[in-house]
């Protein structure tokens, strides 16, 4: 199963634990690790994933798509609540401000937005 990752190249998108337990069910190692291997157990605490290439860029992706959100929400609108909303979510606190979240990617994620569902 872990194989079919890796024929479609989704591996690349998981997270590091996952990415590592995934290359462990499939080859038996990660990096020359396994499953018992500390350095394997310790990607999967808190601190890890949050430290983690894949996570910031996950945080940058989300702002990205409430940057694209807002910006439509503005044309659409020409409101000052879209204009400060586009404004909140283009700012490098909005970006401080998701650390520790899970970042959905799905743009209507944000409980602070007017269009929030």
């Amino acid at each position: 199963m872990a194989l079919n990752y890796f024929e479609d190249g989704s591996v690349e998108d998981a997270c590091p634990p996952i990415k590592a337990l995934l290359h462990i069910m499939a080859f038996g190692t990660y990096e020359g690790r396994g499953i018992g291997d500390p350095a394997i157990r310790d990607l999967f605490t808190r601190e890890s994933l949050l430290a983690s290439d894949w996570y910031k860029n996950r945080l940058i992706a989300k702002q990205t798509q409430d940057i694209k959100l807002w910006t439509a929400h503005v044309q659409a609108t020409n409101s000052e609540a879209a204009r400060q909303g586009l404004a909140r979510v283009s700012s490098p606190e909005y970006l401080r401000d998701l650390e520790g979240t899970s970042a959905p990617t799905h743009a209507s994620s944000d409980p602070k937005s007017p269009f929030f569902r």
